[in-house]
């Protein structure tokens, strides 16, 4: 029996360094922060001085190998792996918390 579906969320950044070759960034973004909640009716917070943050940031020259040592999920379903990607997260800032890449 074959494995539900595959891991994604760690290769998100990859991926929209390989679209960014033929779509605008600010298309891609857009469409991975705003659509997604306006779709759900949710309110697409802005980032103002004194506010709290809520961001990711992704380094898109980043290159990285995606294996054992740097999966994060228990699943090994993707068709990238043992393959170097380029574009990773750095960094993330939410909800008070923050997490930055090693």
């Amino acid at each position: 029996m074959a494995e539900f579906g595959i891991t994604g969320l760690q290769t998100v950044a990859h991926d929209l360094v390989s679209l960014s070759a033929t779509v605008d960034w600010e298309i891609l973004i857009n469409a991975v922060t705003k659509e997604p909640r306006k779709l759900l009716g949710l309110h697409n917070p802005s980032i103002q001085e004194g506010s709290e943050a809520n961001v990711t940031l992704l380094d898109p020259k980043s290159e990285w190998l995606y294996n054992s040592s740097t999966n994060k999920s228990k699943s090994e379903n993707t068709p990238y792996w043992q393959s170097t990607l380029k574009g990773r997260v750095v960094a993330t800032f939410g909800n008070g918390k923050s997490y930055i890449a090693e």
